[in-house]
């Protein structure tokens, strides 16, 4: 009986190695061209014999030149919040009239801008940066847009906002 079924087993076998096989060498093939030398645009670049290897969703970039280029960003973020405390400290950045959350927003618009280069540097991928980046953008739009606009108050007259009155109109004689 084993004898029977081994035999019925061996042609199953010999298809799936087969496959196996198959897809070995596919692979195989796909990896020689991918790392394949460049040879026209290598020798135009000045580097003869490069090689490129790309595999989809792997950082292109090396540990070590994300961690440079985060720390160099992290400092420059330390550096302008430092340049807009002494800006504000000197008085060269006054309070608009009116305005209670301007320093709310001269210190959130750059922290945002700088997460959102951080998370690019960093190196997530499209989904995983995409809501990150509108909920920091929502923030900006939300402080932006929710300062002073010159709304008067409910029941408020020219005088009262501050606008000079115009001066009466004489009616003009015709005759």
């Amino acid at each position: 009986m084993p004898e029977s079924s081994k035999n019925a087993e061996g042609p199953a076998l010999d298809s799936l190695e087969k496959m196996i096989a198959a897809k070995k060498q596919e692979a195989a093939a796909t990896d020689r061209t991918l790392a394949a030398p460049l040879s026209s645009t290598s020798a135009a670049a000045g580097t003869t014999g490069a090689t490129i290897k790309t595999v989809q969703n792997e950082q292109p970039w090396t540990p070590a030149l994300v961690g440079g280029l985060s720390l160099g960003l992290m400092v420059f973020g330390v550096f302008i919040f430092c340049l807009i405390t002494h800006l504000v400290k000197e008085g060269k950045v006054t309070e608009p009239a009116g305005d209670g959350q301007w320093l709310l927003r001269l210190m959130v618009v750059p922290l945002c801008v700088l997460a959102a280069v951080l998370l690019v540097i960093v190196g997530f991928s499209n989904e995983q940066t995409a809501p990150a980046v509108g909920l920091l953008g929502t923030i900006i739009g939300y402080l932006l847009g929710s300062g002073a606009r010159g709304v008067a108050p409910v029941g408020a007259t020219a005088v009262q906002q501050g606008a000079t009155p115009s001066p009466p109109v004489k009616p003009s004689s015709g005759t």
